[in-house]
């Protein structure tokens, strides 16, 4: 590249499968919210040995500055600004990355930490209502979703601005509500011992769910991919199909539980990379009446408004909120 741009610095949205980069221009100031992106990139975490080789294949292809100031987001939990992935195989140390000059300032956070942060910042044409309009109250938000893993985290406000809770709870354990479930817990459970919801509630999944209610109906066959069973869930009936609306119930036991743990009274907010792409399945679901089925509160889970998040990238939204001001 024959020169630099100035910017901001860099953020990094990094799953359990694949990763986004871009430069963070200034402010949209037309819009009066959020930030601006160029030079995203899309990576596999499977084409590079470790994250500073991908760090420095970015680099080497963008048109910026040295050792640019970044927020990274990862998949994982967080400590000492460093994350083991929880759901692949990279180390992702910040003061490792800084040392070895790739970066200036550089903050690990939890990708769920940065979609909370992203909360703010999302347009109403980058949000889908799922059920009735709700009435938002209170001061705490919830984002939960589905991926290579399972995420979720909590966006609250004081007079002093927001601030994010973070967790782990797509690792609580299952509790199924009905007869199918109580089959499927001891499938998932001959399987793999202690059942977490992120067993059931990923791409990994929900190809596990597939396969165990395919066995239900006494039609084990070849194990399909993510890919296979949505194009097949979506466009006709079948195991398939079944698969994706016990998903969505799923989520929605799973989020209204979260939710009344939280207080998240001024709504909750759908992401990850699952649910995105079947969006009109997720609003003629299970996912509502599921969410609001909590006994004695169900009146006031119903007044509790739900949306699904169809921008591309909030994460980076989120992240960026934190860099350096300049």
């Amino acid at each position: 590249m024959t020169r630099a741009v100035k910017y901001r610095g860099l953020v990094a949205d990094i799953g359990g499968t694949n990763a986004r980069f871009a430069l963070v221009m200034q402010r949209r100031e037309s819009a009066g919210r959020g930030y601006r992106f160029c030079q995203q990139q899309h990576y596999h975490l499977d084409d590079f040995p470790d994250f500073p080789a991908m760090v420095r294949h970015y680099l080497n292809n963008s048109d910026c500055e040295p050792s640019p100031d970044a927020v990274l987001a990862v998949a994982g939990p967080v400590r000492d600004n460093r994350c083991v992935m929880t759901n692949g195989t990279f180390v992702i140390d910040g003061a490792q990355l800084q040392n070895a000059g790739l970066f200036g300032q550089c903050q690990v956070i939890n990708d769920f930490a940065a979609l909370a942060l992203s909360l703010p910042f999302l347009s109403a044409g980058e949000l889908l209502p799922i059920g009735p309009a709700g009435e938002p109250a209170g001061d705490s938000r919830l984002v939960v979703g589905p991926g290579t893993g399972l995420g979720a985290a909590f966006l609250a406000e004081n007079p002093q601005g927001h601030f994010v809770l973070e967790g782990e709870g797509g690792h609580m354990a299952f509790a199924p509500v009905d007869e199918t479930e109580e089959k499927l817990l001891r499938w998932f459970s001959d399987k793999y011992g202690r059942v977490s919801w992120e067993r059931l509630l990923s791409g990994p999944g929900l190809v596990d769910l597939y396969e165990a209610l395919a066995e239900e109906k006494g039609r084990p066959g070849q194990r399909p991919d993510v890919r296979e069973i949505m194009r097949k869930g979506l466009s006709s009936k079948g195991t398939a199909r079944r698969t994706l609306q016990q998903f969505c119930a799923l989520l929605g036991s799973f989020a209204g539980d979260l939710a009344l743990a939280g207080g998240s009274w001024r709504g909750v907010y759908i992401a990850g990379g699952i649910m995105p792409r079947m969006q009109n399945m997720l609003a003629s679901s299970r996912f509502r009446a599921r969410f609001e089925a909590k006994g004695r509160f169900a009146e006031r889970m119903k007044r509790m408004p739900t949306w699904l998040i169809t921008a591309k990238t909030p994460a980076f939204s989120g992240a960026a909120s934190l860099l350096p001001a300049v």
